[in-house]
């Protein structure tokens, strides 16, 4: 009998480990979407929405888990069976197809409540290794952020240029990380700089994955950053005769 058990205990745990760097959530789930905010954000529980960890819609629909790690298909379906990149999954077995994600966005933007707003995109988390040079080359040498010099390049260009005085920031973390507050920093820094040209400032963050790829898929104006999810949105937005502002 205790043999029995020890090996169900053996069984779970080699289970757990294998997709632990994608499973690590628990029961509590954060976000945060607030209009016209002004005090800085200060809980890194607000980037983090623990139902979402291990969700990674950006590299299913690049390909990159066809090419990589495709077990991630497995705890996809098992986990994420009615999102965007599960249906995306199951119509091109993970393979680059432009024409079925377009598809999959139009049908779903069909229900959307929110739409046509202006919309900036940050990347945050692992990313993010100090929140004043978010610019700064992450892990894997790539940049996914724009310096804080080009925030106010971007806001005065909302102003002068596209006559935009509201603009909604958005984002989140798919993983934990040890610098989460290097996010806040950041996603603060930016508000900042956008408060102190009179723009209005709304905030989504650590919310649906599914839900912000859709409305800012769907902006009257996207302000793009580094990474291929932030491309992907960009190329929708330029296709729908959204505006796409890119200063990276």
């Amino acid at each position: 009998m205790y043999i029995i058990i020890f090996i169900i205990i053996l069984i779970f745990n080699i289970c757990f480990n294998i997709y632990e760097k994608y499973i690590n959530y628990d029961t509590k789930k954060y976000s945060i979407i607030e209009d016209n905010v002004t005090e800085d954000i200060d809980n890194i529980n607000d980037i983090l929405n623990n139902g979402y960890i291990g969700y990674r819609l950006g590299d299913v629909v690049k390909g990159y888990f066809k090419k990589n790690e495709s077990d991630y298909f497995d705890y996809l379906q098992s986990r994420f069976k009615n999102s965007i990149a599960n249906e995306y999954y199951l119509k091109t077995n993970g393979d680059q197809n432009k024409t079925v994600l377009h598809e999959i966005i139009k049908s779903r933007s069909k229900n959307l409540k929110i739409k046509n707003i202006n919309c900036l995109h940050i990347r945050l988390g692992d990313v993010v290794s100090d929140g004043n040079k978010p610019d700064l080359p992450n892990y894997n040498r790539l940049i996914y952020n724009l310096s804080l010099d080009k925030y106010e390049i971007i806001a005065n260009k909302l102003i002068n240029e596209f006559d935009v005085n509201e603009i909604t920031i958005i984002g989140g973390a798919h993983l934990k990380s040890s610098n989460l507050n290097e996010s806040l920093k950041f996603i603060n820094n930016v508000k900042n700089i956008l408060l102190k040209y009179n723009i209005m400032v709304n905030i989504r963050l650590g919310n649906d994955p599914d839900e912000d790829f859709l409305i800012m898929c769907n902006s009257n104006l996207f302000i793009k950053t580094g990474g291929g999810f932030s491309r992907i949105i960009a190329e929708y937005v330029n296709k729908n005769g959204g505006t796409v502002i890119d200063l990276l």
